[in-house]
């Protein structure tokens, strides 16, 4: 029996979080898996090793989180990235899930007709 489990990648991550791939991307360099960060970011679920790059031999490395997850890392970057306090961070997060919910809605429509 196989168990297929869907992870969220970092342009994943970046909608949940409205900011752009290359932040988390650069998150993931700064406080991810492969540092000592003293503000590590929640753990990814996956890993995948791509292969190597031709320039310097370091392995491409794609990280995926589990959708259940995503609260978890939504406190990280407000609290331990931000430094957000609960009002600032809810406000944001207001902000984030209507442009969410937008395009959401948008695919939706746009899929019905």
């Amino acid at each position: 029996m196989q168990i297929t489990v869907q992870c969220l990648g970092i342009g994943n991550v970046a909608e949940y979080l409205g900011v752009n791939a290359t932040a988390v991307y650069q998150w993931v360099n700064r406080h991810g898996p492969a540092t000592e960060s003293r503000t590590p970011m929640p753990m990814p679920a996956a890993k995948v090793i791509q292969g190597k790059r031709a320039k310097g031999g370091r392995e491409t490395i794609t990280y995926g989180w589990l959708v259940s997850q995503l609260p978890d890392i939504r406190n990280w970057y407000a609290r331990d990235l931000m430094g957000w306090d609960d009002t600032t961070a809810a406000h944001h997060w207001v902000n984030v899930d209507a442009k969410l919910k937008e395009k959401e809605d948008a695919a939706r429509n746009s899929s019905d007709g």
